[in-house]
């Protein structure tokens, strides 16, 4: 775990680095853009019609002055902007995992120039499209899981928090170590990475969905994970089988 938080204060440092900054720029706005348009779809089409209480009218006196009271309209703006969140946040994980895969080989390959030992693996040829089919199935996959459990996300409003941190870190953790290592090596040897370092992986991977619910922070997210996970798995000493 110390070698993690070593490799973390690492990362920090790398993002200092010219060649890095022209990626976290391109990496951060096009994850805004897409996450920010995404939720605005999701939210417009399938959650909107919800507060379009306008010209409601009931038989009920009572009920209709709750509907026109003050109240009742803050509860709803406030239910609004924490249903705006939820679903921003949700998008942010799988477009993250999209966008960081469109750039793996390249963040990679500029962590490895500053290394003195290189990775001695050689990238296969067709390595950009098995980096972004993995990406698209574990962004896929990430959003289908994601809507089963949405329900849990408002019924339980803290603990909902927590389900997204753990469910969402065991998916982080394998989806940004799989677009790195897919280049280079087999499935088999991407699970063995995996089990291997399975607990220091998933502790990263809640870490990294933690920040993914802090508002502005989580932008530049995907790409310092992208940076983390390069050097996690270039400063490897266990051997496994390629």
């Amino acid at each position: 775990m110390f070698g993690y938080l070593r490799l973390i204060k690492k990362t920090i440092v790398d993002l200092d680095n010219y060649n890095l900054n022209k990626y976290l720029i391109i990496v951060t706005s096009i994850t805004a853009i897409l996450s920010l348009g995404l939720a605005f779809s999701i939210y417009y089409l399938f959650f909107e019609f919800l507060f379009e209480t306008n010209d409601f009218q009931s038989q009920y006196s009572l009920i209709n002055k709750i509907y026109n009271s003050y109240i009742f309209y803050l509860i709803t703006i406030i239910f609004k902007i924490l249903l705006g969140f939820t679903i921003f946040g949700l998008a942010m994980v799988p477009i993250g995992a999209i966008v960081t895969g469109l750039f793996a080989d390249n963040i990679f390959d500029i962590i490895d120039k500053k290394n003195i030992r290189k990775y001695k693996f050689k990238r296969k040829n067709d390595a950009f499209y098995l980096s972004m089919k993995l990406s698209i199935f574990c962004a896929l996959r990430t959003i289908f899981i994601n809507i089963l459990i949405l329900p849990l996300y408002f019924f339980i409003p803290i603990g909902g928090i927590f389900i997204f941190i753990f469910i969402n870190g065991y998916f982080i953790s394998k989806e940004f170590l799989g677009n790195f290592l897919i280049q280079f090596h087999n499935k088999n040897y991407i699970n063995d990475f995996y089990s291997k370092r399975s607990t220091e992986l998933y502790f990263l991977g809640c870490v990294i969905a933690f920040l993914y619910t802090i508002p502005l922070i989580n932008f530049f997210i995907p790409f310092i994970s992208n940076v983390l996970f390069s050097n996690i798995i270039l400063e490897n000493k266990i051997k496994i089988k390629n």
